[in-house]
């Protein structure tokens, strides 16, 4: 260490201090050892996945109330993920189908979603809104006219037994889940499928869950559920 800041001092070496982290683009560097610090959030990293993913067993979709609210988007995480599912690219039927009939099929739940045609699949026990994010062209009685986005209103759905259920209509919470899952990945490499990427994502819900809360205090919770 004596030999790096005399290295350091003569400018034969770069000061480093203060500066981003050139291996995680995640922190700024103190003069602790790196690799201790980047275990440490390795292993509080691993730690948010099995708790979220022990979490996710005990949520179940319309298990609590009838027809609750479900909310469904698709999202562009940066274009070295390759998804499959994008803003530019909408979700295909391969895609969502899937998806739909593992988790909102049967369920009794009110599925809010986008425009995408591909949302609009009939499913047993689902009821489906949509809004519009971006405006639209539209031609009626030989004029073109532009719809403007409508990101949320007051949707009226008739359910089985007759009675009329009034709810709102929108994604708003899914969003705000997207922009917080973006700023936690910042600027780092993201490769779908691997165990760092899965690891960031884990952890991302594992903050927006504790949003507003005391994380050490959330975070010895966490461990004793573990634990």
């Amino acid at each position: 260490m004596q030999l790096v800041k005399k290295l350091t001092a003569t400018g034969r070496l770069q000061d480093w201090h203060g500066m981003v982290c050139p291996w995680c683009a995640g922190g700024h560097i103190t003069g602790n050892n790196h690799k201790l610090i980047e275990s440490t959030y390795a292993r509080l990293g691993g730690a948010r996945v099995r708790y979220v993913q022990q979490m996710e067993k005990t949520i179940k979709s319309g298990a609590v109330d009838e027809w609750p609210d479900v909310e469904a988007e698709e999202a562009d995480l940066g274009k070295e993920n390759d998804v499959a599912v994008s803003d530019k690219d909408k979700p295909v039927r391969r895609d969502w189908k899937p998806i739909a009939q593992r988790h909102p099929a049967r369920r009794h739940v009110v599925l809010h979603a986008d425009g995408a045609r591909t949302y609009k699949m009939k499913f047993p026990g689902v009821l489906h809104d949509n809004v519009v994010h971006m405006k639209r062209e539209i031609v009626r009685q030989g004029g073109t006219f532009w719809l403007k986005p409508k990101f949320s209103e007051v949707v009226d759905h008739e359910l089985p037994s007759g009675v009329t259920l009034r709810t709102k209509s929108g994604t708003q919470i899914i969003d705000r889940f997207w922009a917080h899952l973006r700023e936690h990945l910042q600027s780092r490499t993201r490769r779908v499928g691997t165990h760092a990427t899965r690891r960031r994502i884990r952890s991302a819900q594992w903050t927006f869950w504790n949003k507003g809360q005391e994380l050490w205090s959330r975070t010895g919770d966490m461990l004793k559920a573990l634990y």
